[in-house]
């Protein structure tokens, strides 16, 4: 099954351009390819028939379906991430969070796919911000994460955050705080465009 979504997923429309609101990212060959091993990785392993069980007894047996998906998406991600630590390789700051992003709205799609639970378009922007502020938390307390990776990490989250309502954009400037990234404390224009600075 794995091998089929994985086939799927590489005929599906790819590009070298991030976009978000007001921004656009090129990336390198290097960050796509990255990117692209990242994603191969996660499909084979949230799709593999063992893992994809675990999933989804762990989506069940949390009745807080935000944190389920968040500590899930968190575990599948350190798999993948370890495993690269193994071969002596890092990711990138721009593959922690398109990264955590797929991996986050993959298990979700499990969730809804097998009726675990239905999740609206606010609960995975809430998943997602625990997620990564999960992976920041663990990874400032193990030392995976530096002073100047925080940094990083902050200037790859703020602008793709800045796609979302004011309302959300102040929800996950708060979450970004908690985590321990710097924010800039500015709020986003009133039509949800990116922040001035």
């Amino acid at each position: 099954m794995a091998d089929q979504i994985l086939q799927d997923k590489r005929q599906g429309p790819s590009g070298a351009v991030f976009e978000s609101e007001g921004e656009e990212y090129e990336l390198t060959p290097e960050m796509q390819t990255e990117v692209d091993e990242f994603e191969d990785n996660a499909t084979i392993l949230i799709h593999s028939e063992e893992t994809r069980d675990m999933i989804l007894q762990q989506l069940g047996s949390d009745p807080n379906k935000v944190q389920a998906v968040a500590d899930t998406s968190y575990n599948v991600f350190r798999k993948i991430e370890a495993s690269r630590e193994d071969s002596g390789a890092q990711l990138n700051e721009f593959t922690m969070v398109t990264g955590s992003q797929f991996i986050v709205n993959e298990i979700i799609d499990i969730g809804i796919a097998a009726g675990v639970f239905e999740f609206e378009e606010r609960d995975r922007f809430d998943a997602h911000s625990e997620a990564v502020k999960k992976y920041v938390h663990m990874g400032i307390k193990q030392g995976r994460i530096t002073e100047q990776g925080v940094i990083e990490l902050q200037k790859q989250l703020e602008p793709m955050m800045q796609q979302y309502t004011p309302e959300l954009y102040k929800q996950g400037m708060q979450v970004a705080n908690e985590a321990g990234l710097p924010t800039n404390g500015e709020q986003p224009q009133s039509n949800g465009g990116p922040v001035n600075g």
